[in-house]
C-alpha cells in the first residue's frame, strides 16, 4: 500500500516536516507494516495543488495523510477533494494542531476517513493495519471517525511515555528527499509542557518527557551533514526547564557547528537563565525568544502566567552581558483576557527597558481546547470561529482599543527600524508608545504618507508584528531621519509633540499614564 504523508505550508515558512518524519520512522520499524510504502512530500501550500494530485496519482498511491496546520486548512481541503476526485476509493487521514482542534469540521469539510487526535505515532500506525485488513478503525485508540453525518471518537489515546521506544526520523533511515536544501530543520528535545497558560493548545500542565541527550546529540550532527548553515527549529516548550540537560544541550549545538554557521531557534523563560547557560549561549547563530505575553498582574492571573520580573531581567541583563552574539526577543500578547490598554501600554514600557535588540506583538488568538476559549463567555470574549481565531474584544478591551494597541505596536516596530526616528524617540521623553503617535502625526503632517505607510507595512506582516515580519520600508529612511530630527527640536520647544500626544491619547477617553524612565 502506497501512502504519502503531506505536509503544506506557507512558502515562507517552510521546515521540514518532522511529525510526518516521526509518523514514518515509527511505522516503518513495525514488522507487520512491511506491506507499506511510506514516503514524505513536502510542498508549499502556494504550490499548483493540482499538479501535486497529479503526482500522487502517478505514483500510484493508495493513501494519504494531510497534515492540517491553523495556516494552511483551505489548501488541505482542496487537497483532499481533488485527491478524492482523482483516485476513487483513496484512503485519507489527518492530523496536526488543527485537526486535534476541530475533527468534526475538518471530517465534514474534507471527506476523510478520520482524524488522529494528539501524539500520532501509535495511531498512525493503527490506522494502516486497518486499511491493510487487520483490525477495525474503531478498535484504535486516537481517533475521530466519520459515520455518514455523525462522527465517532475512539477512545482517548495515552501519551508514549517512553520516548526511548520512538525511532529517530534524522538516524533511523535515509533522509527524506524533501528536507535537503530546505533551509530550516526542526528538531525536538522534550515533549510536554509543565506550564497551564489559558491562551495555549500545546498539551500542557503535564510532566515533560524528554528524549535522551546522546540521541539529541546525534540529531544535531545529521541536521547539520545536511545543510551546514540551516536554521534549526527547537520545538520544545522551554529549552531552559532544565538547567543542567540545557547546558548539555547547548554543549551539543556548539560541539555539532564550532563554526558557528548553523542558527538555532529556541523558545526560552529568560528566568530560568543563570551564568552557566548564559555563557553557553554566546553562539552568533543562537536566537532565543521569550514570551512574556504582559505584566499586567490581571491579565498573568487569568493567563494562569508565572511572571518573576527580578528573574526575568537578571537573565536578559546575563545574557546581554555573557552571550553578545546571540539575539533576543521578548514577546507580548495583545489582547489577554484582564488586561487593558493601560496595562497593555505598560507592558509595552517595560518591554522597551530591557532594551532587547527585537520584540514581538501577537494579536489574541482563542484556540479551541484552551482554557479560556472554555471560559470565553465568562470573560466577555468575542472572537471569530475560524482560523486564525483572532479575539475581536474582551470585556476589558474594546475592539477600539484592539485596533489602537495593533497601530501602536506597528507605529514602535517601524520607528525601532530607524535609528535616527529611534533615538529621537528615546530622547523626547515621556512613554515612547506616546511619542511613537506623535511623531507618527508629526510625519504625516509634513507630507510622509504614514497612514496608509503603516497599513502598506501591516499587509506584509504575517501572524506577529515584529521589524522582520514585513517587507521593505514603505517611505525613504532619509525623509523618517530628517523628519525624527525635526520632531525632536519641535518636542524639546513643547510644541507639536505634546500637543499630538494630547490628541492621541484623550480620544481614547484615557488618560496618559505617568512619566516613567522615558522608555515606551
Amino acid at each position: 500500500m502506497k501512502t504519502a504523508l503531506v505536509s503544506l505550508l506557507p512558502r515562507e515558512e517552510r521546515a521540514n516536516a518532522l511529525g510526518l518524519g516521526y509518523l514514518k520512522a515509527y511505522a516503518e520499524s513495525q514488522p507487520d507494516l512491511g506491506a507499506v510504502e511510506l514516503s514524505i512530500v513536502d510542498e508549499s501550500m502556494e504550490d499548483d495543488l493540482d499538479a501535486l494530485a497529479r503526482r500522487l496519482e502517478a505514483a500510484g498511491a493508495d493513501a494519504a495523510g494531510l497534515h492540517c496546520q491553523l495556516c494552511n486548512e483551505e489548501a488541505v481541503v482542496r487537497l483532499a477533494a481533488l485527491l478524492r476526485a482523482r483516485i476513487p476509493g483513496i484512503h485519507l487521514v489527518l492530523g496536526g494542531q488543527e485537526a486535534s482542534l476541530h475533527p468534526e469540521r475538518l471530517l465534514r469539510r474534507t471527506g476523510a476517513e478520520a482524524v488522529v487526535v494528539g501524539e500520532g505515532e501509535e495511531t498512525f500506525a493503527g490506522v494502516l493495519r486497518a486499511w491493510l485488513g487487520r483490525g477495525a478503525l474503531e478498535d484504535v485508540a486516537g481517533l475521530v471517525l466519520r459515520r455518514g453525518r455523525r462522527t465517532l471518537r475512539t477512545a482517548g489515546r495515552t501519551p508514549i511515555r517512553d520516548l526511548k521506544t520512538l525511532p529517530s526520523p534524522y538516524l533511523s533511515g535515509p533522509l527524506p528527499q524533501a528536507w535537503a536544501g530546505m533551509g530550516r530543520a526542526a528538531i525536538e528535545t522534550t515533549r510536554g509542557c509543565p506550564y497551564a497558560c489559558a491562551f495555549c493548545s500545546w498539551p500542557n500542565g503535564v510532566r515533560p518527557r524528554h528524549f535522551p541527550l546522546e540521541r539529541v546529540a546525534a540529531e544535531l550532527r545529521a541536521i547539520l551533514r545536511m545543510d551546514p548553515r540551516t536554521l534549526v527549529h527547537f520545538a520544545d516548550p522551554d529549552l531552559f526547564l532544565h538547567r543542567e540537560r540545557a547546558a548539555a544541550v547547548l554543549r551539543a549545538i556548539r560541539a555539532a557547528d564550532p563554526r558557528q554557521e548553523a542558527r538555532f531557534w529556541f523558545n526560552a523563560y529568560f528566568g530560568n537563565i543563570d551564568a552557566k547557560l548564559a555563557g553557553l549561549c554566546d553562539h552568533r547563530g543562537f536566537i532565543l525568544e521569550g514570551g512574556v505575553q504582559s505584566v499586567n498582574p490581571k491579565a498573568l492571573r487569568a493567563a494562569g502566567r508565572r511572571f518573576d520580573e527580578a528573574a526575568v531581567r537578571r537573565g536578559v541583563d546575563l545574557l546581554k552581558r555573557k552571550a553578545p552574539k546571540a539575539r533576543l526577543s521578548i514577546q507580548l500578547i495583545l489582547g489577554l483576557p484582564g488586561d487593558d490598554l493601560r496595562g497593555y501600554r505598560r507592558s509595552l514600557e517595560w518591554m522597551s527597558a530591557l532594551d532587547v535588540p527585537e520584540a514581538q506583538v501577537f494579536p489574541m488568538q482563542l484556540f479551541p481546547g484552551t482554557e479560556f476559549h472554555r471560559r470565553r463567555r465568562e470573560l466577555g470574549i468575542r472572537a471569530d470561529a475560524e482560523p486564525p481565531y483572532s479575539v475581536r474584544s474582551t470585556r476589558t478591551f474594546s475592539a477600539a482599543e484592539l485596533r489602537d494597541g495593533r497601530r501602536t505596536a506597528l507605529r514602535l516596530s517601524f520607528f525601532r527600524r530607524h535609528p535616527a526616528a529611534w533615538d529621537a524617540l528615546r530622547r523626547g521623553g515621556g512613554p515612547l508608545w506616546a511619542a511613537a503617535s506623535s511623531l507618527s502625526d508629526f510625519l504625516e503632517a509634513r507630507g510622509i504618507p504614514m497612514e496608509r505607510s503603516l497599513a502598506e507595512w501591516e499587509r506584509g506582516a504575517l501572524q506577529y508584528l515584529t521589524p522582520l515580519a514585513a517587507g521593505p520600508d514603505p517611505v525613504p529612511a532619509e525623509r523618517v531621519a530628517e523628519g525624527a530630527r525635526a520632531w525632536l527640536a519641535a518636542n524639546a520647544r513643547g510644541g507639536v509633540a505634546r500637543r499630538c500626544r494630547v490628541r492621541t491619547t484623550t480620544a481614547l477617553g484615557k488618560q496618559t499614564p505617568r512619566r516613567t524612565d522615558g522608555h515606551y
